[in-house]
């Protein structure tokens, strides 16, 4: 039987079936949108780890801004101290031995969804939107992940806030199996689109259910949303600005595998 990989060559072969292939579907990703309620929600077990959480003050977050190994330089340093002494953001740390292990961020004013665009939502009063969790790989599997949204969730609860929002990535199914064990509720979805053609982000209704509406790049909600199949394509998507948070295709829970 003639094999075309001795005629032609392997990596000629490669570039042949690189151009052949479908070219009209570049990029798809679904973000999944969970509600935890800071009056219901469930401890996890304990596991025997000695894990201290608290509160990062501004130099402990520098340090660990400049530890390459716990992966927050996603942020410039001059953005996430402005964030932080302006009370916009706030950084969850968790500690075993006197060494941290993990963290995770949070907001009572910012949402934003971060995929091919960058998409801010008017986050509705009374609620947090928490963001960028991450465990070190040698700290996985202990219950960090958990204790830092459970400690954030306690936060709030005394700052008398309602809820916590958190977006997920469809296929991080570790993340997305903690926070069912923890009694999050799925509100919603949002799919990036992205091909050779055309660019879209489908909403779910359930957002807009639960006050979760996008703001447009003049940070006015937008009124008109094109329906298709129970879904909603949102025209205020823009661009992620450099200076953001986003970066385009990163995931929007960065919560390590554990």
């Amino acid at each position: 039987m003639w094999n075309p990989a001795e005629t032609i060559g392997l990596p000629a072969l490669g570039e042949i079936r690189r151009r052949l292939r479908p070219r009209w579907l570049v990029h798809y990703q679904k973000v999944l949108v969970f509600r935890l309620d800071t009056g219901k929600v469930r401890l996890p077990r304990k596991t025997g780890f000695p894990l201290v959480f608290e509160t990062a003050g501004l130099e402990e977050v520098q340090a660990l801004h400049a530890d390459p190994r716990m992966d927050l330089k996603v942020y410039a340093w001059e953005q996430l101290r402005e964030k932080l002494e302006g009370g916009s953001w706030r950084v969850t740390l968790a500690r075993r031995d006197g060494r941290a292990v993990g963290y995770a961020l949070y907001s009572t004013t910012e949402m934003h969804i971060t995929g091919t665009r960058t998409l801010a939502f008017d986050l509705p009063r009374g609620n947090a939107y928490g963001f960028r969790h991450f465990v070190r790989p040698d700290c996985r599997n202990s219950g960090v992940g958990k204790g830092l949204i459970v400690y954030q969730l306690a936060a709030l609860k005394g700052q008398g806030l309602s809820a916590l929002y958190l977006a997920v990535n469809h296929d991080n199914r570790v993340q997305i199996g903690n926070l069912r064990q923890l009694g999050a509720d799925r509100v919603g979805d949002v799919t990036f689109i992205r091909s050779r053609f055309f660019h879209k982000v489908i909403l779910s209704r359930g957002l807009q259910a639960w006050g979760l509406n996008v703001a447009a790049p003049d940070g006015r909600t937008p009124r008109r949303l094109q329906r298709q199949r129970g879904s909603k394509t949102c025209p205020g998507v823009h661009p992620p600005d450099p200076s953001s948070s986003g970066r385009e295709g990163e995931r929007p829970d960065n919560t390590e595998r554990k």
